[in-house]
């Protein structure tokens, strides 16, 4: 068998191409505005940033201004990354101890915020996940791709469920209720770590900036030209190695965007059957729905990252659904068989706030 797509790490050239794809049609580049725009990119996470702020606070430069961004997003990395083998997530993973483990105040946010997601989403989002995502090949490390057997789900199952994680906000820490779980906050840390960086902005002086994380994206204020942030849904591609294209420009007005996608990683096997790299916690198997992709708009990036993810775990029905019972705004891009036609579908709160009679919507909860 054979994967037929790259990790997140290469696919920071497609990424990019996109970025600048976004300016060339968006108008959202420097050269249109009257005053001091900034810009700064480069990498973190395994995919690209790319930050634009409309003046530079009073003593800063863009060099400088870029050394306290990535400062910031190295501190998160040394939090939350599985790709590091001493980062504090990592430590608490590879510790069987079920006993409180003492943790920074922002690791025990983005997990406590994790498990608050699972439970509103019954589970499909699942910071748990991480022994699936290995078993199924799309972890840190990888190998031939080979269909798990039934023994082995079954034995990884007893170590999944966000009810195994409990957190303390007082005194931060973690605590496991089974010596095995591992926690994956993929799906969710890129999220805060945009957030994050809107803090650091703020701090210094910036008001307007578009903050971009590898396409989870928050805004504040406007560009230069009196304009709102434009931002784009990326159009899901047939296959991995398609050049991005924009599917759908929208304002981003004081508030975030998270895509999450399901057409650019995953397994083919040598009958054609594709896995997909997106697994069900449910069911402890990658989904087999014609989602393509799931855009949720929120007030903040960590909890629209955490949704989009739930959602391509539900699937279209569910998440059509899902997003009206719990208010939240979002736009899917799916089929209703793997021949049928590409079709997109808004929620009603997308579709009020696109057209401008409603801000960014809450949390979801009601």
């Amino acid at each position: 068998m054979k994967r037929l797509s790259d990790t997140n790490r290469s696919n920071w050239t497609g990424h990019l191409l996109l970025m600048v794809l976004f300016c060339a049609l968006l108008a959202g580049c420097a050269s249109e505005s009257t005053g001091k725009p900034v810009r700064v990119n480069g990498q973190t996470m395994g995919t690209y940033y790319d930050i634009q702020f409309v003046e530079l606070p009073e003593g800063e430069s863009p060099d400088s201004m870029q050394k306290i961004i990535e400062a910031e997003l190295d501190r998160i990395n040394d939090l939350m990354s599985t790709w590091k083998d001493d980062s504090q997530l990592m430590q608490f993973n590879n510790s069987e101890s079920e006993d409180w483990f003492k943790v920074d105040a922002d690791t025990e946010f983005v997990v406590r915020k994790a498990i608050e997601i699972s439970e509103l989403t019954g589970g499909t989002f699942d910071v748990t996940v991480g022994p699936l995502v290995e078993l199924w090949n799309f972890g840190a490390s990888k190998h031939d791709f080979k269909v798990p057997d039934e023994e082995s789900l079954n034995a990884v199952s007893e170590e999944i469920g966000w009810q195994l994680v409990e957190t303390r906000e007082e005194e931060p820490a973690l605590k496991k209720k089974h010596p095995k779980v591992f926690l994956n906050l993929s799906a969710i840390a890129k999220g805060f770590a945009v957030d994050q960086v809107a803090d650091v902005l703020r701090e210094a002086g910036v008001a307007s900036y578009l903050v971009n994380i590898g396409g989870e994206m928050v805004a504040s204020g406007k560009k230069a030209n009196g304009e709102p942030w434009t931002v784009a849904i990326e159009q899901p591609s047939e296959t991995a190695i398609a050049s991005p294209k924009v599917l759908k420009a929208i304002p981003l007005r004081d508030g975030a965007l998270a895509t999450s996608g399901n057409y650019r990683n995953y397994f083919e096997d040598a009958d054609g059957n594709r896995y997909s790299h997106t697994i069900d916690p449910r069911t402890l198997r990658p989904v087999k729905h014609h989602l393509l992709s799931a855009s949720v708009l929120a007030e903040n990036c960590t909890e629209a990252d955490g949704f989009a993810t739930a959602l391509m775990v539900m699937g279209p029905k569910e998440a059509r659904q899902f997003s009206i019972d719990h208010d939240l705004a979002i736009y899917l891009v799916y089929k209703e068989d793997e021949d049928g036609p590409q079709q997109e579908w808004a929620s009603p709160l997308f579709e009020k706030y696109e057209s401008g009679k409603d801000s960014v919507p809450g949390s979801g909860k009601k």
